[in-house]
């Protein structure tokens, strides 16, 4: 039997709502419905998720190592795949706060928000494709929270860049018009706020100009967020999460793509 492996944050996890949205980890298989990892068991594979909710790139790769060397023998690399969804990059710094200001010296460090995303994305790909190097597999990108390219991965020779977002499968072609036009973009902010950035430290090392595009970059990114998914039917349930059919979008792609492999 085919295994899917799925590791991200909480889109991987299920669709979310309202009255589960509090649900703790233990209670996550009992949720009505989890979206892709439905689908994939109702078609017959044996499904591991690994996704866990306000996850970073960063603790997605580790579960992943975690489970495949303690499962040692579990995946076949022959038949199996393994899919890693894409969450915001800057949840690789937390805590955001804290007594050396690591956030604001990492902006200033980068010149700007955008830059500073690129880099920890750029970061966590290159664990994942050293990951996948050294144990002889593949791992297949999906565009959640973040966004990317092609062009942007073509260098991390065992990463596959499948969906690249899951984002432009649902949006709506007004929407599309309001997509940043750059190549790695996130769609949220996810936990982090202005507030955790010390702009005047900003100010002072980088000057106004540097403090004011953070502001503005910031802005940008939540903006996307507050008008695309409080109209989009796909994430009409909490505001920030695909619903059951946003994972159908999704699971119809993948099947494509694993049904071209064994055909």
């Amino acid at each position: 039997m085919t295994k899917i492996f799925i590791t991200g944050d909480s889109w991987g996890v299920k669709e979310w709502t309202p009255e589960n949205c509090n649900d703790r980890a233990e209670e996550i298989d009992k949720a009505a419905h989890r979206g892709i990892h439905t689908y994939f068991q109702r078609s017959g594979f044996e499904v591991h998720n690994l996704s866990s909710g306000g996850s970073s790139n960063g603790e997605s790769i580790d579960r992943l190592i975690q489970y495949i060397d303690k499962e040692t023998g579990l995946l076949d690399r022959s038949q199996d795949y393994i899919f890693w969804i894409i969450t915001d990059p800057m949840r690789d710094l937390r805590p955001y706060r804290d007594p050396k200001d690591k956030l604001s010296s990492e902006v200033i460090a980068n010149k700007g928000w955008n830059n500073l995303l690129v880099k920890l994305f750029h970061q966590q790909c290159e664990r994942a494709n050293n990951l996948a190097k050294q144990r002889d597999i593949k791992i297949h990108l999906i565009g959640g929270i973040t966004s990317f390219t092609v062009e942007d991965v073509k260098q991390y020779e065992n990463l596959i860049p499948l969906i690249p977002s899951w984002y432009d499968l649902l949006l709506f072609p007004p929407e599309r018009k309001m997509v940043p036009k750059r190549s790695i973009w996130t769609s949220q902010t996810s936990d982090v706020h202005i507030d955790d950035i010390d702009l005047e430290h900003v100010r002072i090392a980088a000057g106004n100009k540097l403090s004011k595009r953070v502001v503005n970059e910031f802005w940008n990114i939540n903006e996307f967020h507050r008008i695309v998914h409080n109209s989009n039917g796909f994430f009409k349930l909490d505001n920030s999460h695909p619903d059951r059919h946003g994972h159908k979008v999704l699971f119809k792609k993948l099947m494509e793509y694993i049904n071209r492999g064994t055909s």
